[in-house]
């Protein structure tokens, strides 16, 4: 059974680095559809019915499709335009769809849910393999299908971090640092191409390839869902659970049972509506849409803020693009990070409180840091300097996997681990209404603002600045619990004190549950 668990979170991660994120290298791909000349047809009338004030250089290279302007027209801002939307529909697309996917999951189960979704990402994967120049608008439907299914495929994915509690957090982020690095497909996508491999080619192989994910769903992973605590070696899943191999003791079913019944009783402890109403779960949205819509524009932009940036001082819009796409790929190793944090700091905050508390804090040090690096990377971006992109990249692929894998761990450490697909869903779906802003944004920069990123990327700089009152709340709730905890531990505490606490800490009801009776011999209290 431990095997089986390993093969689980190994294959999971495997499954993340290649199939789940690909949809953020995004900025390598459509390097790759201007060339093919995708949506074209909209730079060949903007040259046939203006002055040519609309087009801008492209230092990625010129269209060789039969809809392309002609060659050393370069690139048109309607093209950019169109393929920005593209990403802004199928970025959007996945966190709607995902919230339909955490209640099927939560709902169904998993091999239900993963069956749909592997389905649909062969499916996108063969169609965007047909598409050509002529069906551009193909695009839309098979980039949404491929988003859309890898990133449901994560959702699922990160119930894999219960198998062992110990290390839950660095194993969420984990996966969530391997769903950023999978941008790095494209990347390969993209340099195949450079040495002549066709695009169309190398979508046939990753469809082909993902056929693989049906035998991990049936083999690895849960027909349900995995409760939060699995310690217990007799627990069954994967391919246990299949017809042909679930005959299994009475023992081993009545462990299932009591499993859950342990499940039922989280959920009537703390329902999902108590979750949603807490201050601290709008405290994390809030947090995420303004970090997420940071992430998604600067990748919906990205080769045209290059490409304003090269027009002014010159260079290689190309090799920039290929740096971009090998730092993401090291999200797989800077997201780890972050479950570290978590964990360690859990671990030691624990020794002098209970672990719900100590828990709050190591996620209010992994917020702040997400809130750091974006702010640092969105500052940068406003400076026009060509060379000190390079350190943005960095900042923006930490800043990305601090992002998810925090965001994932707030989730499942926070608030029950029944109710994790649904409120993970609803958290990025809500998310995704703020990223139907990225066209409209990059209407205003290239028509309004004539490419120049720099008042919209101080704005943006100034709103991740102030996504650090989320971890600011979550330190202060913290302290007002652990301040609780003392004052059941200490009955000497003032009346007049105990008032003041108890009303600071009223708003947190329903949220975290302690067992204040461990190490102290006191009755459970919900705060």
């Amino acid at each position: 059974m431990k095997i089986q668990r390993v093969l689980s979170v190994v294959t999971g991660i495997l499954e993340a680095l290649c199939f789940d994120g690909v949809i953020f290298g995004w900025a390598s791909l459509s390097y790759v559809l201007e060339k093919e000349g995708y949506f074209g047809q909209s730079c060949t009338n903007e040259f046939n019915n203006s002055s040519g004030s609309d087009f801008v250089t492209s230092t990625s290279g010129y269209f060789n499709a039969t809809t392309a302007i002609p060659e050393g027209i370069g690139t048109c801002s309607k093209q950019k335009e169109d393929l920005s939307l593209v990403f802004t529909i199928s970025s959007t697309m996945q966190v709607y769809i995902g919230l339909v996917n955490g209640i099927v999951m939560d709902t169904y189960g998993t091999w239900i849910a993963r069956t749909a979704n592997v389905t649909l990402f062969l499916i996108g994967c063969f169609l965007t393999a047909a598409s050509s120049a002529d069906t551009s608008w193909y695009l839309y439907i098979s980039m949404a299908m491929i988003s859309v299914g890898g990133f449901n495929l994560h959702i699922c994915n990160m119930q894999t971090g219960n198998l062992f509690p110990k290390a839950k957090a660095t194993i969420i982020t984990f996966i969530n640092g391997a769903f950023d690095s999978a941008a790095s497909v494209l990347l390969l996508f993209k340099l195949l191409y450079d040495l002549g491999i066709q695009m169309n080619v190398c979508f046939l192989f990753l469809g082909a390839f993902s056929v693989l994910l049906y035998v991990r769903t049936f083999l690895l992973l849960p027909r349900r869902t995995l409760p939060a605590q699995t310690d217990d070696p007799n627990l069954k899943f994967g391919y246990n659970e299949l017809p042909c191999c679930a005959k299994t003791t009475d023992t081993e079913v009545n462990t299932e049972e009591e499993s859950d019944d342990k499940l039922n009783d989280v959920s009537e402890t703390r329902t999902v509506k108590s979750c949603i109403l807490s201050v601290l779960f709008w405290s994390n949205l809030m947090h995420l849409v303004i970090n997420q819509f940071r992430k998604s524009f600067f990748i919906s932009s990205f080769t045209s803020f290059i490409d304003s940036l090269v027009e002014i001082h010159g260079g290689n819009a190309n090799t920039y693009i290929d740096v971009f796409g090998i730092l993401q790929f090291l999200g797989i190793v800077f997201a780890p990070l972050n479950g570290v944090l978590i964990d360690t700091v859990t671990r030691r905050f624990t020794r002098k409180m209970p672990k719900e508390i100590a828990t709050l804090h190591a996620v209010a040090f992994s917020a702040a840091a997400t809130s750091f690096f974006s702010t640092v990377y969105s500052i940068t971006s406003v400076i026009p300097v060509l060379e000190l992109q390079y350190f943005t990249f960095v900042m923006y692929v930490l800043g990305r996997a601090f992002l998810y894998g925090g965001n994932s761990a707030f989730i499942s450490l926070v608030f029950p681990a029944v109710h994790f697909g649904k409120l993970y869903g609803l958290s990025m779906a809500i998310g995704g209404l703020f990223q139907l802003l990225q066209y409209p944004v990059f209407i205003l920069v290239s028509r309004v603002f004539n490419n120049d990123f720099t008042v919209i990327n101080a704005i943006l700089c100034g709103l991740c600045a102030i996504s650090i009152i989320h971890p600011i709340n979550i330190y202060v709730r913290a302290r007002k619990m652990l301040k609780t905890f003392k004052k059941e531990d200490n009955p000497a505490l003032s009346t007049t004190d105990a008032a003041t606490v108890d009303a600071a800490t009223t708003e947190t009801t329903d949220v975290i549950e302690i067992d204040l009776s461990t190490e102290h011999n006191m009755k459970t209290t919900d705060v």
